[in-house]
């Protein structure tokens, strides 16, 4: 059997985003432009995950990310190494 490891820490996104564009009617009878402001709301979040070598050639690991604020995450991979 291989080794287990554990791991925890944070994940910061500072992330800003403006879109903006126009919507008409098909006749163009009625044209609204819009822009739109966007940030995240949280910008930490807590995390813990593991990884587990199953033998020399085989791995798996998981995170979760979103033990506070308003973002969560889940990553799950399976490695092979040749």
């Amino acid at each position: 059997m291989g080794g287990l490891s554990l791991f925890g820490g944070g994940n910061y996104l500072d992330a800003e985003l403006t879109v903006a564009g126009t919507v008409s009617t098909p006749d163009d009878l009625v044209v609204v432009d819009y822009t739109i402001e966007q940030e995240n709301e949280d910008k930490w979040n807590l995390l813990v995950g593991g990884n587990w070598d199953i033998n020399r050639r085989w791995s798996v690991s998981a995170e979760y990310n979103g033990f506070i604020g308003s973002r969560e995450a889940v990553i799950v991979n399976i490695a092979s190494r040749f």
